[in-house]
């Protein structure tokens, strides 16, 4: 039987006219006409952002090109069913549970998963010892609870090492990045209070969550990059450039990039950075595989650090995480060709 794909979209309303590049042209067009056939009648006259639209619209194309619509079932946000793309059937949300997983996944899709027993066990990238060991940097998870070793702690450790400059994440939900600096010298009351003021409600909101941070000693990146690994391979990539989305790709892994990631920052192309990137994501993949196997699919976003040296920032889902100039075709086309293990949610890995 041809497998079956479950595509969740986010509709986001009809595009604005994006007035920042007009090259792809013919290419929107096509993107406007696949949407319309699929979803709605669209246009590019609308209120919505034309990044996120013309996103979504590349993940529907994306699907429907290497799935073919016949094998894809669309949802909406919460809608409880589920509507077939070729002929208009329709099936309970609830019974397309060992389907593929295609487009971006809610909240509710990741617990689903989780309380079912079909998905991998929760997983942050910074319990890899691949991560650890190309990361470039110290980094250490936390916990911000009354009367224990913990968050400030961490941050006097890390401060101690780095000239008192400590970048303190949320990551328990995936959130803000907090830049602190600790005068030295120090006492542990005064670095509390520092850091209890950059954190402002996530202190009170994340309290207690076992490591709800990660302490990072701060170095300088330029130049991110993004690449997607489907299967253990790295299948293409791009410069984490905010306003380009797969409309604006030249190659599988893009050259593209900004050396800092502010819109005023000239963009270079730089095929060298590009191939040493997509190098080391690939040794990295590597690492990553043979540590944990069951860890196929995922993005790797890398930098420059102020060796010139390429280190890992961070590793994220893949479904979920922008796809910047990537040739996203080709991440749908390894979802195929990848050999599926019989975990029904195997190419949605909880990192």
């Amino acid at each position: 039987m041809t497998r079956q794909w479950r595509l969740s979209i986010n509709n986001v309303g009809a595009p604005a006219p994006d007035l920042r590049t007009e090259f792809a042209r013919a290419e929107k067009d096509r993107l406007l006409a696949v949407w319309s056939t699929y979803i709605e009648p669209v246009t590019d006259d609308g209120a919505a952002d034309s990044e996120d639209f013309f996103e979504q619209a590349i993940r529907l194309d994306a699907a429907v090109r290497t799935f073919g619509p016949a094998n894809i079932w669309v949802g909406f946000g919460g809608a409880e069913d589920l509507r077939n793309l070729g002929d208009g059937r329709t099936m309970p949300f609830a019974d397309a549970r060992g389907f593929g997983r295609f487009g971006m996944q809610s909240k509710d899709n990741l617990v689903e998963d989780m309380l079912s027993g079909s998905g991998l066990p929760p997983l942050h990238y910074f319990t890899l010892n691949a991560f650890r060991a190309n990361a470039g940097r110290m980094a250490i998870p936390s916990t911000n609870a009354p009367g224990v070793r913990g968050l400030i702690d961490d941050v006097m450790d890390v401060a101690q090492v780095n000239d008192g400059r400590v970048f303190i994440k949320a990551i328990r939900p995936k959130g803000a990045l907090f830049d602190v600096t600790i005068e030295k010298p120090a006492s542990r009351h005064e670095t509390r209070l520092q850091v209890l003021e950059a954190l402002d409600w996530n202190s009170v909101l994340l309290e207690e969550v076992p490591d709800a941070y990660l302490v990072q000693q701060h170095i300088d990146m330029r130049y991110e990059y993004r690449v997607f690994v489907v299967g253990g391979r790295a299948v293409t990539g791009a410069g984490c450039i905010e306003e380009f989305t797969p409309l604006d790709n030249c190659e599988p892994f893009d050259p593209s990039m900004r050396e800092r990631r502010r819109p005023e920052v000239v963009i270079e192309d730089r095929p060298d950075l590009r191939d040493r990137y997509k190098q080391f994501a690939q040794v990295v993949a590597d690492e990553i595989g043979a540590e944990r196997p069951e860890l196929q699919n995922y993005v790797i976003d890398v930098a420059l650090n102020h060796l010139d040296r390429p280190i890992v920032i961070e590793l994220n889902e893949l479904l979920n995480s922008g796809l910047y100039a990537s040739d996203f075709i080709r991440v749908a086309e390894a979802f195929v060709s990848q050999a599926f293990t019989a975990t029904p949610a195997a190419n949605l890995v909880q990192l």
